[in-house]
C-alpha cells in the first residue's frame, strides 16, 4: 500500500541504527514531513469529516480565554505587549481576539506560530504577524515576550516515544523498559521490534524524573507498573516548555491539551496510548505504520512531568480542568442562564464546555507564571 511503501522509503533514507527508526522519529516524519498530515492533509472546517480543532471555532471557548488573558496582559501594563498563539489552526481565535481587545481597551500585539502552511496562510486572513516555525525551536530572541503565550492542544501533537515496562516474570521485580522501533527486514518489510533503552538514552532521565515524584508521594512506580504496560512518553515537553521559558520574559503560559497526572491514570489502559484520529485510518499500535502521512497521531499529556519541568524552572503553577477553569471566568448569572435549557442565551450550543463532570473532564488547564 502507498502508506507502507512511503514509510519505506523513510526507512532506507533515514539508516540510522542499521536501517531502524525509533518511533518518535515516524511520527514526527507522519505527522510534519514534506507530506506529513499536518502539511497535507489536515481536515479544515471538517472538509475529512473530521474536526480540525471544535474548542478553538467555539465563540464562548475564545471570550472566556480572553477573559483571563486580558486582565494578566493589562497588570503587566507597559509598551510592546505581546499575546503569542502556538499551532494557531484556522486562526479563529486570532480573529476573535482582535474583535474581543478592541470592545475591551487593551492594547497588544497578536503574533501566531505555525509548522504548516497551509494552516500559516488561513491566519494570514486575520493578520500579518504570522512565523512558519517550529515551536520547539521559536525564532525569536530570550526573553522578547512580555505578556501571554497561548498553547490550545499542541503538546499533544508533539512526535513522541514508545515505551513498555519489562519485568522479572518470577519475582515481578521491574528491570527497565524498552522502546518500539520500526526496522526493516531483509525482504524490505517494515517490521515493529521492541529493543533495550540504552543506559544514556534521555528515556532514563525522564523515567527518574517519574520514580522521585512518585517517591515523593510514598509510592513506588516500578512496583505498581506491571509487566509489559506500554507507555506514549513525550520528551519533547521538556524541549517545547523551556523554549516558551527562554523567550518569556513576564508573563504567563496558558497551556490547554488532554491528558491527565500520571499518578491518577497509572493502570488506565486507554491513557498515555497511541490515538489516531480519523477513527478509519486507526489500527493497532505495531501497524501504525500503515497510516504513515493519513492520521493524526497523539497521545494523553503528561500533566504530572509538566509541572515537575515547570518547577525546576521556578515558575508558579495553577493546574485544573478545562471546565472548572472555563467556569471561573463567568458570573454567576451567566452560569446559570447557560446550564438552564429554558434560558435564552447565545451560548447554550456550546454548553458542553461548562457542564462537563469534573471526573469526566480530559481536557486540563495549566497555567504557569513568571515574573
Amino acid at each position: 500500500m502507498l502508506s507502507t511503501n512511503s514509510l519505506a522509503r523513510v526507512l532506507h533514507c533515514a539508516r540510522r541504527d542499521n536501517g531502524a527508526i525509533p518511533f518518535d522519529v515516524f511520527v514526527g516524519e507522519s505527522l510534519y514531513g514534506q507530506n506529513g498530515f499536518y502539511q497535507k492533509r489536515v481536515s479544515i472546517g471538517n472538509e475529512a469529516g473530521d474536526a480540525f480543532c471544535t474548542h478553538a471555532e467555539n465563540p464562548l471557548f475564545t471570550e472566556l480565554i480572553a477573559r483571563h488573558a486580558f486582565p494578566c496582559l493589562r497588570e503587566l501594563g507597559g509598551p510592546s505587549l505581546r499575546f503569542l498563539e502556538l499551532g494557531g489552526g484556522m486562526g479563529s481565535l486570532k480573529k476573535r481576539f482582535k474583535e474581543l481587545k478592541y470592545r475591551a481597551g487593551v492594547d497588544f500585539s497578536y503574533l501566531s506560530l505555525d509548522i504548516s502552511k497551509r494552516l500559516i496562510d488561513f491566519q494570514k486572513r486575520w493578520g500579518k504577524d504570522n512565523i512558519q516555525a517550529s515551536a520547539i525551536s521559536l525564532p525569536l530572541a530570550d526573553r522578547s515576550i512580555r505578556g501571554v503565550i497561548f498553547a490550545n492542544e499542541l503538546f499533544d501533537a508533539l512526535p513522541f516515544k514508545v515505551v513498555r515496562a519489562v519485568k522479572n516474570k518470577d519475582q515481578n521485580l521491574f528491570q527497565g523498559v524498552e522502546e518500539l522501533y520500526y526496522v526493516l527486514d531483509k525482504q524490505n518489510e517494515i517490521q515493529a521490534e521492541w529493543r533495550p533503552v540504552e543506559p544514556n538514552s534521555p528515556i532514563n532521565n525522564y523515567w527518574e524524573r517519574q520514580q522521585r515524584y512518585f517517591q515523593s508521594i510514598g509510592r513506588n512506580l516500578d512496583d505498581e507498573l506491571e509487566n509489559g504496560r506500554v507507555f506514549c512518553i513525550n520528551l519533547y515537553e521538556e524541549t517545547l516548555l523551556r523554549e516558551l521559558n527562554r523567550v518569556l520574559a513576564q508573563g504567563e503560559i496558558i497551556i490547554i491539551d488532554y491528558g491527565d497526572e500520571l499518578d491518577k491514570t497509572l493502570n488506565d489502559k486507554g491513557v498515555f496510548d497511541l490515538r489516531m484520529y480519523p477513527k478509519k485510518h486507526e489500527v493497532k499500535l505495531e501497524q501504525a505504520h500503515q497510516s504513515v502521512y493519513l492520521a493524526d497521531l497523539t497521545t494523553d499529556v503528561n500533566f504530572t512531568n509538566l509541572m515537575l519541568l515547570a518547577e525546576e524552572l521556578d515558575l508558579e503553577t495553577s493546574y485544573q480542568t478545562q471546565s472548572s477553569f472555563m467556569k471561573s471566568q463567568l458570573t454567576r448569572e451567566e452560569e446559570t442562564m447557560i446550564v438552564n435549557p429554558l434560558a435564552d442565551h447565545p451560548w447554550h450550543e456550546y454548553d458542553e464546555v461548562l457542564t462537563k463532570d469534573e471526573k469526566e473532564d480530559v481536557f486540563k488547564v495549566l497555567i504557569l507564571r513568571k515574573g
